[in-house]
């Protein structure tokens, strides 16, 4: 047996999967915000009740997933447009490691992993 796995999957197929696309983009980023949204704001509401503490848990675990967001923002693969990825990023980074940089007007990391 192979120390590493790599999935089979059918060229045409990958082709489809990889596909950027501003409509889908937009769709996936701004549901993923709507929800982050509408949970941390009941979770506001609920503070001092006994449901405030997993409805904060429910929100922390998908605010946890906005560092996958800007990691995928940053390689430029959501969007096809680039100014719609750097918009997303600054958005899905405002939080994280990934700082906009005001005074040369790029993120700190954006040139990691190219």
């Amino acid at each position: 047996m192979s120390p590493s796995f790599k999935a089979q999957v059918d060229p045409l197929l990958m082709k489809q999967l990889i596909q950027k696309s501003n409509q889908k983009g937009i769709l996936h980023f701004g549901f993923f915000f709507l929800v982050l949204f509408g949970v941390g704001i009941l979770s506001f509401q609920l503070l001092g009740t006994y449901w405030f503490f997993p409805v904060y848990l429910i929100y922390a675990i998908i605010f946890a997933f906005s560092e996958a967001a800007a990691h995928e923002l940053n390689h430029d693969s959501v969007f096809r447009s680039r100014w719609l990825n750097t918009s997303a990023h600054w958005l899905a980074s405002c939080h994280g490691e990934n700082r906009f940089t005001a005074n040369t007007g790029i993120y700190d990391t954006i040139q990691k992993h190219r």
